[in-house]
């Protein structure tokens, strides 16, 4: 079933769509805490190994200027307090370049052969 995002899994479950669902820990603590009465109804039944959470895309057609300048932004979010405020608003503590191997246990849980971002 087709839940449109990991907020649509927990809802699914919650209504009893579903009996259960996989979904990415940053979602399910943000509705946790935007919706503390749905953690008691909930149980976590497994919990993976810490792995990469999905890249930051961009089209291949970006401008080159564009695309240097949207990943110097990002990845000096945690050095303005502006930065570190919106990180913080999102659930997150920052970018960083994904080092090789950083998405290998999420694609062999995928059984993906190669998952490693283009740079």
């Amino acid at each position: 079933m087709f839940t449109d995002g990991h907020d649509g899994a927990i809802r699914a479950v919650l209504d009893r769509s579903v009996d259960a669902a996989v979904v990415d820990s940053l979602a399910y603590d943000f509705e946790a805490e935007r919706s503390p009465s749905f953690e008691g109804r909930l149980r976590v039944i497994h919990r993976s190994p810490p792995i990469g959470v999905g890249p930051f895309v961009v089209l291949d057609s970006m401008d080159q200027g564009i695309r240097v300048a949207l990943r110097r932004a990002l990845l000096g979010m945690q050095g303005s307090a502006d930065g570190r405020s919106a990180l913080r608003a999102a659930g997150a503590t920052g970018f960083m370049e994904a080092p090789s191997g950083h998405f290998d246990e999420a694609s062999g849980v995928a059984g993906i052969e190669d998952a490693a971002p283009e740079p």
